[in-house]
């Protein structure tokens, strides 16, 4: 249903002239296709995206659908202040596991895939390992809920 329509004459044509530039430009065409379809749907989707933010501006008229908007007003200067510390600490985190435990561990292998792997901890996707782990993955861990689910999570409620 996605297909360009002169797809399957190209093929048909192609296998007739069972020559090799005829699949070669086939094939370069559906590539392109591919490609302008990508493309399409990541415009389509930053363009949704702010519909979306729109959406939640336009809603503000109203007072009593407006709360989101007045929320955020109102918490802007905290929350920023709070994604500033939450950003750094985090960062700081990230590159701790990496350095400390990229070796041992996989998931920590790089230091975007440590952010991941921390953010995956953040919403509760922790995979226990078959042996138990060291002590200082135990101690990088207590201090990593206490900080980030503990302090910052109670951090972020309070300001809103």
């Amino acid at each position: 249903e996605f297909s360009p329509p002169h797809v399957l004459e190209e093929l048909t044509a192609a296998f007739k002239a069972n020559e090799q530039h005829a699949y070669f430009e086939c094939f370069a065409g559906l590539l392109g296709y591919a490609s302008n379809l990508s493309t399409l749907k990541t415009a389509g989707f930053y363009i949704i995206l702010a519909l979306f933010f729109r959406l939640v501006i336009l809603l503000d008229v109203h007072p009593r659908l407006g709360l989101l908007v007045q929320v955020a007003r109102k918490c802007a200067d905290d929350t920023f202040h709070f994604m500033l510390q939450f950003t750094l600490m985090y960062a700081m985190l990230s590159y701790l596991a990496f350095w400390s435990f990229s070796e041992s561990r996989s998931e920590f292998s790089t230091i975007s895939w440590s952010a991941y792997a921390l953010f995956r901890y953040f919403v509760g996707e922790f995979e226990f390992p078959e042996e138990p782990p060291g002590m200082k993955f135990i101690c990088f861990l207590i201090i990593y809920v206490f900080v980030v689910f503990v302090m910052m999570i109670n951090f972020l409620l309070a300001i809103v």
